[in-house]
């Protein structure tokens, strides 16, 4: 039960910290320091934890809502490639697009071509949607 509590105490420190970096806020550590400082506990007992109800790593559950916040970033069209990856923290848009293609099959170029219909969106998902992929 306790868990399941922090479980979701992470899931919405982890949107919290997508936000800020979406937004363009200066984030001046990564997610492990973030989760550490925001919810008082060391990084290795969260992600024991998480691990334990979620049955996947903080890491990979973040990589999955970043990917799922890229998928909305090109339906929306408003973006180039290079800017979505600078606007969800990679260094290089050659980074993101080989992440992207690692988690979803497909380009970037290629899904906004032909997108996943009815999507949920980012912050709505939970470890569970993500859970059979882990």
């Amino acid at each position: 039960k306790n868990n399941e509590k922090i479980t979701v105490k992470i899931h919405a420190a982890i949107c919290e910290y997508l936000n800020k970096v979406a937004n363009g806020e200066d984030i001046p550590q990564k997610l492990s320091g973030y989760l550490s400082e925001t919810l008082h506990q060391s990084y290795y007992q969260l992600s024991r934890r998480f691990t334990q109800t979620a049955g996947l790593t903080i890491e990979k559950y973040f990589i999955c809502l970043r990917m799922e916040m890229a998928k909305e970033l090109l339906i929306h069209d408003e973006l180039s490639i290079s800017e979505i990856a600078w606007q969800l923290g990679y260094s290089t848009q050659q980074i993101f697009s080989t992440q992207f293609k690692k988690e979803t099959g497909k380009t970037p170029g290629e899904y906004r071509l032909k997108p996943v219909p009815q999507r949920i969106h980012w912050d709505k998902l939970l470890w569970q949607h993500f859970k059979q992929n882990a």
